[in-house]
C-alpha cells in the first residue's frame, strides 16, 4: 500500500510518502511501513539558473528561525507575480520564465542582495526577507507611489511587458513569540488581502 500525506516536522509541515507491507505471522497480522520525505514542487523547472536555484519553503522556515535568534526586526514580503499567467498564455511559458528571472534579478538588486533572502514558494509566488530598514523604506515608498521598482518593465526579445505583483508584508519584532509557521501563514493572509483589494496591490501587517 502507498499513501502520501503531510506531517508536522518542527515548526512546519512536510509531505511524506508511506510504503507499507502487510504480512501474517503466527495467525497475527503485522504492518511494516517506511516514511520518505517527498521533494514536492508545485511548478516545473524553468531551466533558468537564477530561478531554479532559489531556495524553497523549507529553507525559508529554517532561515526565519535563525533570524529570530538574532533578536533583530525584519520583514517578510510574499510576492505573487499576478500577470505572469497571462504573459505565459499570450507569449509562451519560455517568455514568462525569462520575465520571472528578470524580475527576480531586480528584486535581488534593490531589496535582497544577501544570500538566502529570496525563496520560491510556487511557480509565481516568492518570499523576500528584508532586514535592512532602508531597503524596506525603499520598498514601502515604491508600493505607495506605484513606482517601477515594483512594477517592472521588461523587454524579452522585443516583447515588452510590465510585470506587476501583489505583495503581502508582515513585520517581525524581536519580542514576538508567534510560531514561524503562523508567521508565514500571516504573510500569506496579507497577500490574499492584497489580491482581493482592487484599489492597491499590497497589504502590510504590523509595518
Amino acid at each position: 500500500m502507498l499513501h502520501k500525506y503531510r506531517i508536522r516536522a518542527g515548526s512546519h509541515y512536510t509531505w511524506v510518502e508511506e510504503k507499507g507491507k502487510l504480512f501474517t505471522h503466527k495467525n497475527k497480522d503485522y504492518l511494516i511501513s517506511t516514511l520518505t520525505k517527498i521533494d514536492i514542487k508545485l511548478y516545473p523547472k524553468t531551466s533558468i539558473q537564477i530561478v531554479d536555484s532559489l531556495p524553497l519553503e523549507d529553507e525559508l522556515t529554517n532561515t526565519l528561525s535563525q533570524l529570530r535568534k538574532e533578536k533583530k526586526p525584519f520583514y517578510l514580503a510574499m510576492m505573487h507575480l499576478t500577470n505572469v499567467p497571462d504573459i505565459n498564455k499570450r507569449f509562451g511559458r519560455d517568455v514568462g520564465n525569462l520575465m520571472i528571472a528578470e524580475y527576480i534579478k531586480q528584486m535581488r538588486y534593490h531589496f535582497a542582495r544577501e544570500n538566502n533572502t529570496i525563496f520560491r514558494i510556487t511557480g509565481i509566488q516568492f518570499a523576500v526577507i528584508i532586514s535592512d530598514e532602508q531597503k524596506y523604506a525603499n520598498l514601502n515608498r515604491a508600493l505607495v507611489n506605484g513606482g517601477d521598482l515594483i512594477n517592472v518593465r521588461i523587454n524579452i526579445g522585443g516583447i515588452v511587458q510590465v510585470v506587476y505583483p501583489n505583495i503581502g508584508i508582515v513585520k517581525n519584532d524581536p519580542w514576538q513569540t508567534i510560531e514561524i509557521s503562523d508567521f508565514i501563514s500571516l504573510s500569506n493572509k496579507a497577500l490574499e488581502e492584497a489580491i482581493r483589494n482592487s484599489k492597491q496591490n499590497y497589504s502590510i501587517f504590523g509595518g
